[in-house]
């Protein structure tokens, strides 16, 4: 793929510099004044690669409108998806235009596309405790959690701790977008207190001697 885009970008820049009649200038500066040639070859260069990229992006279609996606730093919703460049709204409502080249050529995260996402939650228990009564009381609380993917839901001990036994759960929730999927692990985080609590589960401070 990378390629055929190398090879459509070079055809594309020239095909841009013959409609506007300027390859012949463009052989003269080169020629002539050098820098100033390679400057304007490079600047239409440019303006052609978000052209093609955007040709790619519409045949390989990795997002479509409204769905929550990741480009560097930049996350939000799909607003318009155009020939040059992508919008996108972030979660704060700002309104972000990216080139099309930035798009396809950096890794791309869709949050929607799985229309599920997991959430890693970690904590310790008192190294006192039945270990393997907190793990099936803690599963049996989450399967109710609003949202989620019970039978995908996973609750290990990782490691001793200094005054704990640690866990992680790896839970999913059936959706991917940002808001759902935080309050998500919200609820997760409210069910366990919860949980420990009424069952005289101890979550033990960090004690140091």
């Amino acid at each position: 793929i990378r390629l055929i885009y190398t090879f459509c970008l070079g055809i594309m820049t020239m095909l841009i510099l013959k409609v506007l009649n300027l390859d012949k200038t463009i052989t003269t500066a080169l020629a002539g004044v050098g820098l100033t040639g390679v400057a304007l070859a490079f600047a239409f260069q440019d303006f052609a690669a978000n052209i093609i990229s955007g040709i790619f992006l519409s045949i390989r279609k990795p997002f479509f409108v409204d769905e929550a996606i990741r480009i560097k730093e930049h996350e939000g919703f799909v607003v318009e998806v155009r020939i040059r460049d992508t919008t996108i709204r972030t979660y704060q409502g700002q309104y972000i235009t990216i080139p099309n080249k930035d798009v396809f050529q950096n890794p791309l995260i869709n949050y929607s596309r799985l229309g599920k996402r997991r959430a890693d939650v970690v904590g310790g228990v008192a190294l006192d405790e039945d270990l393997r009564r907190v793990q099936k009381i803690a599963l049996e609380a989450l399967a109710k959690v609003p949202g989620v993917i019970a039978e995908d839901t996973s609750f290990f001990y990782e490691e001793y701790g200094d005054s704990s036994m640690n866990f992680k759960v790896r839970i999913w929730v059936n959706s991917g977008e940002r808001v759902p999927y935080l309050n998500f692990i919200s609820e997760v985080l409210i069910t366990l207190n919860e949980t420990f609590a009424e069952n005289n589960i101890r979550v033990p401070y960090p004690i140091q001697t």
